[in-house]
């Protein structure tokens, strides 16, 4: 009595010149996805590194901050002009500080006529903050 039963083994098999083209195309294909990922790679870690640096440049001005104890801030002030005196005042309206006093220039110690008062604008240097929001 005998027996005839199917069996699969893991065996050497010779590839065709079908199989070969096959994996061929396979192989650049596999090369141009991963040549894709590498790319797409850099873009993305170019993007981390710079969101890192942001992030450090910020760390680094508010360690600053601390160290120092202070910042600098647009502050509303109070320009008096002293004519008998010849001299301006700049008064911090926060704490009442005076900040500083000095001559009048020649254009100020001209007085202005009533009624023909002109709207002054007051340069200010923008905070760091707000000259970062610009950028």
């Amino acid at each position: 009595m005998s027996e005839e039963v199917l069996i699969k083994e893991y065996l050497k098999c010779q590839l065709t010149e079908k199989e070969k083209t096959e994996l061929s195309a396979k192989i650049a294909k596999a090369i141009s996805d991963r040549a894709s990922a590498e790319a797409k790679l850099k873009e993305v870690s170019a993007s981390i590194k710079a969101q890192i640096a942001q992030l450090d440049a910020g760390i680094s001005e508010k360690a600053l901050q601390i160290n120092n104890g202070y910042e600098y801030r647009n502050v509303e002030c109070r320009m008096d002009k002293d004519y008998r005196l010849g001299s301006v005042t700049i008064t911090r309206l926060d704490t009442g500080e005076v900040i500083r006093e000095r001559p009048m220039t020649a254009e100020e110690r001209q007085m202005e006529l009533p009624g023909n008062k002109k709207e002054k604008q007051v340069k200010t240097k923008p905070s760091t903050k707000e000259a970062g929001a610009a950028a």
